[in-house]
């Protein structure tokens, strides 16, 4: 697999800021249990086309490009600005489902830190399939039928991390990520937990990302090398808000990173790609 990795600059805009004593407490080995209740564990089938590199290729330089990242995020984490993130693009096909599941699996550091990545992308929901997981009913089956959804987080083996997948495809997306009970799931988590990643929607196709931006502390945002148009960019980002991007990926990085080095100003980029032949396309 031919890796082609180039990185941009670091410049960490303003966050919400809690108790760093706090976030300081909560680093511990992270088990079974979250929030006091024992999770099921399930068993990933993980394909080479699953593309977490972060767990298939330890060694690879797309692995170390997550590790840099997540020093970078862990210093804001134990700053007390950082805890609760959405992963999103502008485009479908971007990447932003592959980088939220390395992100996550390298934020978990093989259990030393206890991650939560949540599908918030109603719309198009592929955790199961992605991961090779016998389906089980998900947050959009919670939200819609009034149940817990915490009874639908299970423990990923082998990569060390909680999710929440969405299950099915919701027909009011809006609606359920707007609803106090996907609110209160937040809170719950972030109070309890070291790390809430959001796979959320692309932003420019529909307004999830608008709904729920203001419910965590800050979005990565996905671009792909030569396929995401500057003037779409931007008007994502009017979107988003500039002050609540935290961080850019420039996925399949090559020869091309120069297009968007500009954008390194909303934070810190990373660059990485997977070859031409199985490049990260959710």
């Amino acid at each position: 697999m031919n890796h082609k990795i180039r990185s941009l600059t670091s410049n960490p805009g303003p966050m919400q800021v809690s108790d760093p004593q706090e976030q300081q407490n909560q680093l511990h080995l992270a088990d079974d249990t979250l929030m006091g209740e024992t999770i099921e564990t399930v068993e990933c089938a993980l394909a080479p086309e699953s593309r977490i590199v972060v767990h298939t290729e330890p060694t690879s330089l797309a692995t170390d490009r997550f590790r840099l990242l997540r020093m970078s995020l862990n210093a804001h984490w134990m700053a007390g600005r950082l805890k609760t993130m959405l992963v999103s693009s502008a485009l479908p096909g971007e990447g932003k489902t592959t980088t939220a599941l390395n992100l996550a699996t390298s934020l978990a550091e093989r259990g030393k830190r206890t991650v939560v990545l949540i599908e918030a992308d109603f719309r198009q929901p592929v955790f199961f399939d992605r991961l090779g997981l016998t389906p089980w009913p998900g947050l959009v089956n919670a939200l819609k039928e009034n149940r817990d959804p915490f009874e639908s987080i299970r423990k990923l083996d082998p990569l060390g991390i909680f999710a929440l997948p969405a299950g099915e495809q919701a027909e009011n997306p809006i609606d359920l990520l707007n609803s106090p009970e996907f609110t209160k799931m937040l809170v719950r988590l972030r109070s309890s937990v070291d790390w809430v990643i959001l796979d959320c929607a692309p932003v420019l196709p529909v307004p999830d990302v608008q709904t729920i931006k203001s419910k965590v502390d800050g979005c990565l945002w996905v671009m792909r090398a030569g396929q995401t148009p500057r003037d779409l960019i931007e008007e994502a980002v009017q979107q988003v808000g500039q002050e609540n991007i935290v961080g850019m990926i420039l996925n399949d990085a090559e020869a091309l990173e120069s297009t968007y080095s500009s954008y390194s100003r909303y934070g810190y980029g990373y660059g990485y790609g997977y070859g031409k032949n199985k490049a990260a396309s959710k």
